[in-house]
């Protein structure tokens, strides 16, 4: 394809320059598949009810996505990311299959290198065996890490949250106390009926 547009033969794996981004590529294609499917199914998980209140407050496609569907998929995205992440530290079997850390070692990763100073001919396994170690406590410490900040972020949705909900319910036991309505009995009564018409039929 790219002689027949006169750019000429190129080497992609052989060429410093190119070849981490076939790595890259090889690498993303192969886990696109799974990644799509685990983020349309927690999309799908999402109430419609949210969607259908936000539309009725007048919220279009992209203030939905951004504070219905974001938000609820956060924790989807977080086990994405901290799974990735570790993938990625991890990598070896495509450079192995590839390119088996060249062109002059520019797609050397870490285990690969690990994997090469443990069966080589110069071998030295205690030195991969106390690097393999090291590796293991840097996945273990950036997984913490985000794992914390996934649970703050979630935390602080939460207080948001609620903190809406009670400005919400202040509101309508305000509204209610200017009608002269008993706002408790009216706001439990509609709670236990499930009847949208019995705070306004009931004036208790």
């Amino acid at each position: 394809v790219l002689q027949s547009m006169g750019l000429g033969k190129i080497n992609f794996m052989n060429t410093p320059g190119l070849t981490i981004f076939v790595i890259s590529f090889i690498s993303i294609w192969r886990s696109f598949g799974i990644l799509a499917i685990i983020y349309v199914t927690a999309i799908q998980q999402v109430s419609p009810s949210l969607y259908e209140a936000a539309q009725m407050d007048g919220a279009g496609k992209i203030l939905q996505f951004v504070n219905i569907t974001v938000p609820s998929i956060r924790p989807t995205f977080w086990y994405i990311m901290m799974t990735r992440f570790a993938g990625a530290l991890q990598i070896f079997d495509i450079i192995y299959v590839t390119t088996n850390g060249g062109p002059n070692y520019t797609t050397e990763s870490t285990v690969s290198y690990i994997y090469s100073r443990a069966f080589s001919s110069n071998s030295s396994m205690g030195y991969a065996s106390a690097m393999s170690v090291v590796l293991f406590i840097i996945i273990m410490f950036i997984t913490v890490l985000m794992y914390k900040r996934m649970v703050k972020e979630d935390w602080w949705y939460e207080k948001e949250k609620n903190q809406k909900t009670k400005e919400i319910l202040k509101n309508v036991y305000d509204a209610l106390k200017e009608k002269g309505y008993n706002p408790i009995n009216q706001i439990v009564g509609y709670i236990l009926s499930g009847d949208p018409t019995y705070i306004t039929s009931h004036n208790n």
